[in-house]
């Protein structure tokens, strides 16, 4: 409370619900899942958040419409995005493997080249209007 007093505390997340749209993980099937409690639910952020001493408690929900950060969902808004040279500026992508690496951005060219990765993209797009990419919280005491 020293710090923020009245508020508000604004924290941006990458909930459970915004894993939905994010399809990259099939082409790198060794990356497993997230560490379990790494993505929190919208609820379970904001029940924190109030068991925390915060009274008020507001989330939206944001959709990537390019490459904005470069976060991994951010490159889910185009299939061009999902390349070497993007990819290698993420975090994700350097806790691969270099054998699961080259064989992950195999699959992403091929689907690239017949198409099938726009279309994956459109579908990514569609699910993100519903879940998110992310989730700005915003909390006052």
């Amino acid at each position: 409370r020293r710090v923020i007093r009245e508020g508000p505390l604004v924290v941006q997340a990458f909930t459970k619900e915004s894993l939905a749209p994010l399809f990259v993980f099939e082409y790198f099937p060794a990356s497993g899942d997230p560490p379990t409690g790494m993505h929190m639910t919208r609820l379970q952020l904001e029940a924190s958040l109030r068991s925390a001493g915060f009274a008020e408690v507001t989330a939206t929900t944001y959709v990537y419409r390019g490459i904005e950060d470069g976060s991994l969902a951010a490159l889910h808004s185009d299939a061009a995005l999902l390349d070497e040279t993007h990819l290698r500026n993420n975090s994700f992508f350097h806790r691969l493997d270099p054998e699961e690496r080259a064989e992950g951005l195999a699959r992403l060219a091929e689907d690239r080249a017949s198409g099938r990765l726009a279309a994956r993209v459109r579908e990514s797009l569609v699910l993100a209007e519903l879940h998110g990419h992310g989730t700005v919280f915003a909390a006052r005491v």
